[in-house]
């Protein structure tokens, strides 16, 4: 199967996509939630990771611990298109 990489034009609802840079990786997709916010799910369960921002160089994270929101940058390197899951 012939792998690409992510870019902005596929981060959309039901996107599927795993990490580059990590060794049986899971795979994850893009979500709307209750509250009509864009997450991440992993494959059987989920992420809690909130997609804030769809940047040129990968997307924002926002992740909620203890009441606090982190955030971070997932660059499209590190991950890799999987296929928009039915």
């Amino acid at each position: 199967m012939a792998t690409k990489k992510m870019c902005k034009d596929l981060v959309k609802v039901g996107q599927g996509f795993e990490l580059a840079n990590k060794m049986w990786s899971s795979s994850f997709r893009f979500s709307m939630d209750r509250s009509n916010k864009l997450q991440i799910i992993r494959k059987g369960g989920a992420h809690m990771c909130y997609v804030t921002d769809v940047r040129e160089d990968g997307i924002e994270l926002s992740l909620y611990v203890m009441g606090k929101q982190l955030t971070s940058i997932l660059s499209y390197e590190e991950m890799i298109y999987v296929k928009p899951i039915k």
